[in-house]
C-alpha cells in the first residue's frame, strides 16, 4: 500500500509552549482524532510550512516520535506513522508491565515516608471524568496516574524511560479506553493499583500493575481481532451522554 500524505490542514498554528513538544502532541493527537493514519508520510518541510515555524522543532518533534516508536524510517518512503501489529501491541505492554512493576514497587516501599501523592485525587478526578463520559480527559488523566507513579518511585532513570514511551502510551491508552463499555471501570481498576501501593508491599504493587498493564493488553488484542484488523487503528469516539 503506497504511503499517503495528509492535508496540509491538518495541522494548526502553534502557540508559545515548547516547538518541537507541540508538534509532537500534534501528531499524537492527529492520530488520536483521525486526522492522521498508521502509515502516512510525514515531510519535515510541509509540516514547518503548515505550522510556520522553522524545521528545528519538527526535526526534533521526529527524532523523539522516532525514538518511542511512533514514527518509523522506510527506505523509499522517509518518515512514516507507523503501522501497530498485534505483536507490537503484545512486546510494548510486555516492557511497560515489567518496568511499571518496578516503579509501583519502589512507590509502595517509600510509601510511609513520601506518600501517595497525587494518586488519589487522579483517581477520584477520573471518576468524574467517566461519570461525564469525557474520554478525552479520562486518557489524559489516567496517563498522568502512571507518571506520577513513574515520578513517586524516586529512580531517576526508570522515570526517564518511562517518558520516553509516553507519546506511544496516550496513543494506546485512547484505544483502550474505547473498548471499556464502562468507563467507571477505568477509574475502578486505578483505585485498586492506588490500594496495593498503600498497603507497603512491594510485591502486592507490582503483581497490581502488572495484572492491570495484562488486561489493558489482552483487551486491546481482543479489540483488534475482533475488527479484523492487523494493527490498531484511529478510536470511533462514541457520543458523550448527559
Amino acid at each position: 500500500m503506497p504511503a499517503q500524505r495528509p492535508q496540509a490542514d491538518a495541522f494548526t498554528p502553534l502557540g508559545r509552549e515548547l516547538l518541537s513538544e507541540q508538534v509532537t502532541r500534534i501528531v499524537v493527537d492527529g492520530l488520536l482524532a483521525g486526522t492522521l493514519h498508521p502509515g502516512d508520510r510525514l515531510v519535515e518541510e510541509e509540516i514547518a510550512r503548515a505550522l510556520r515555524i522553522s524545521r528545528s522543532p519538527v526535526r526534533e518533534a521526529f527524532a523523539e516520535l522516532l525514538t518511542s516508536g511512533v514514527l518509523v524510517k522506510d527506505p523509499g518512503r522517509g518518515t512514516t506513522i507507523r503501522r501497530w501489529s498485534v505483536r507490537d501491541v503484545e512486546e510494548f505492554y510486555a516492557v511497560r508491565a515489567l518496568l511499571e512493576g518496578e516503579a509501583a514497587s519502589c512507590v509502595a516501599e517509600r510509601v510511609k515516608r513520601a506518600g501517595l501523592g497525587a494518586l488519589p485525587g487522579i483517581v477520584q478526578t477520573m471518576g468524574e471524568a467517566a461519570l461525564k463520559r469525557d474520554e478525552s480527559t479520562l486518557i489524559d488523566l489516567d496517563l498522568q496516574f502512571h507518571r506520577e507513579i513513574w515520578r513517586l518511585s524516586g529512580n531517576g532513570f526508570l522515570e526517564k524511560v518511562l517518558l520516553g514511551l509516553a507519546p506511544q502510551y496516550r496513543i494506546f491508552l485512547a484505544l483502550n479506553v474505547d473498548i471499556h463499555a464502562d468507563l467507571a471501570e477505568v477509574a475502578t481498576l486505578h483505585a485498586d493499583v492506588v490500594a496495593e501501593i498503600s498497603s507497603g508491599s512491594a510485591a502486592r504493587a507490582r503483581s497490581a500493575v502488572r495484572a492491570h498493564l495484562e488486561a489493558s493488553s489482552r483487551r486491546m488484542i481482543a479489540g483488534m481481532q475482533a475488527d479484523g484488523t492487523t494493527s490498531p487503528t484511529a478510536p470511533k469516539r462514541r457520543r458523550s451522554q448527559d
